[in-house]
């Protein structure tokens, strides 16, 4: 050690001090404290080292215990894995060898003194590297799980237009385009080109059901996309069951229904789903897919815009405290958005708020209503004096009149602590038609669009 302290001064031309493994811990939390802020939570820190390993317990910058122990990565592994030999034997030498060691610090050191650790330097930081690695391997994913498919996907599914985006070819893959499975001797996909459709949702449910206790993830997934797409009406059970199957699949599912929203017309099986994929993307919006969202908001199709406008809602909500509206039939997510983001969301939700389409404007009322910022009172309050109206028969002479953008204003308000009513409900003939005077019946132009009540994410007329 003396030559080469000897050496490496010479070398550098400052003597060279050696400092105690006390001290060592102590300058490791000094700087590890500096990069935390001011705190009176009682940290741990570790610093794993080739040679040692310090512990030292202490608030804010002042350690309390410091302690350096001899055990580190390198003297370990040429001491217990040489020749890298890392049989479960040398493992279990090796972890005997290191409780040893560091037998003494369990009292000092015990879980109820501290109350956060932290730990420092390359060891620790290659292990949260290694398993950020395995977690990205490991995880399941539509483009890993369909990759034979995927490679010439516009050959395989008879595609001769423009050439699809990777997302657009995805989603024709995972829906079975490329592969065209069977349920039971019967295709998933009958007809051919502009004719195509999917099986009857009844026997699609049905195939789902037992291909999810069976061995095929690829049908599986088939199977759970073209739930999601067009599930049984009202089967709101095997459509979340679809929507869980592939939520695992994570960010690829969301490129998935992008794929279906941006498919070409003349790619019938999907483009003819939209709205169902449009409805899945308002329960899984994230602030990461904005982009998409806003085009989708923007989009020549009411019934998408809609929707678009709907998600950039629920990318909004971030008072988690608040109840949620009672027409949501899902619980949504809280999000932290930037000024700068949540303030442009805000202003597109404004600009729908004034869109000839009562959809549109009715998700504008919930988009604000999930915002749940005060100044948006006053065009919360313009939403609930829309008088466009829904009429239809409700049993005993009784009509039902409904304001669906009125409706989803009012749940707003609700959310701002103003109890507030929305006309209409189950009148008789002369309330109704006193109710309704001066309004808008838009009872034909509803009815043109039905939501599937599967795929709905809310109970309103719209």
């Amino acid at each position: 050690r003396d030559v080469f302290l000897s050496q490496a001064s010479s070398i550098l031309g400052f003597p060279i001090d050696v400092i105690s493994g006390r001290e060592e811990a102590r300058l490791i939390y000094q700087g590890v404290a500096h990069l935390l802020p001011p705190s009176e939570e009682r940290r741990l820190v570790i610093d794993i080292g080739g040679r040692s390993t310090e512990l030292i317990l202490g608030q804010n910058l002042k350690p309390s215990v410091m302690e350096s122990f001899r055990v580190g990565s390198i003297a370990w592994s040429t001491r217990y894995f040489q020749s890298g030999n890392f049989s479960r034997k040398s493992f279990e030498i090796a972890e005997i060898a290191a409780k040893a060691v560091l037998d003494e610090a369990l009292d000092a050191y015990a879980s109820d003194q501290w109350d956060v650790a932290y730990g420092s330097a390359g060891t620790l930081a290659a292990l949260v590297m290694m398993s950020v690695a395995s977690a990205s391997i490991s995880a399941p994913d539509l483009r890993t799980l369909f990759r034979s498919e995927l490679a010439g996907a516009e050959d395989r599914i008879g595609w001769r237009g423009d050439k699809l985006s990777d997302e657009t070819s995805l989603a024709a893959v995972v829906a079975g385009l490329a592969r065209r499975p069977l349920l039971g001797g019967s295709p998933l996909i009958v007809g051919e080109k502009k004719k195509q459709a999917y099986a009857p949702a009844e026997a699609r449910a049905a195939a789902f059901r037992e291909a999810a206790e069976g061995s095929d993830e690829r049908l599986t997934a088939s199977l759970a996309l073209s739930l999601v797409l067009e599930p049984p009406a009202d089967a709101r059970e095997a459509y979340a069951a679809a929507v869980a199957h592939l939520a695992k699949y994570g960010d690829s599912f969301d490129e998935a229904l992008a794929g279906v929203l941006a498919a070409p017309n003349d790619l019938v099986l999907l483009s003819a789903r939209k709205y169902g994929a449009a409805d899945a993307m308002v329960r899984r919006a994230k602030p990461r897919q904005a982009g998409i969202l806003t085009a989708l908001a923007s989009a020549d199709d009411g019934y998408l815009r809609s929707r678009g406008v709907a998600a950039l809602g629920m990318l909004l909500n971030r008072d988690g405290q608040l109840a949620a509206p009672a027409s949501l039939l899902f619980e949504p997510a809280e999000f932290e958005l930037s000024a700068v983001i949540r303030a442009r969301l805000i202003d597109l939700v404004l600009e729908s708020a004034r869109d000839k389409q009562h959809r549109v404007r009715a998700a504008a009322a919930l988009a604000l209503g999930m915002a749940a910022d005060r100044d948006l009172i006053q065009p919360l309050d313009r939403l609930l004096h829309d008088e466009s109206y829904i009429a239809a028969p409700a049993g005993q002479g009784l009509r039902r009149i409904a304001f669906p953008v009125a409706a989803a204003a009012a749940e707003g308000m609700a959310r701002l602590g103003r109890t507030v009513r929305a006309p209409g409900g189950e009148l008789t003939a002369a309330e109704a038609k006193r109710v309704v005077r001066g309004c808008r019946d838009i009872t034909k132009d509803a009815a043109k669009v039905r939501p599937n009540p599967a795929t709905s994410f809310h109970s309103g007329d719209w």
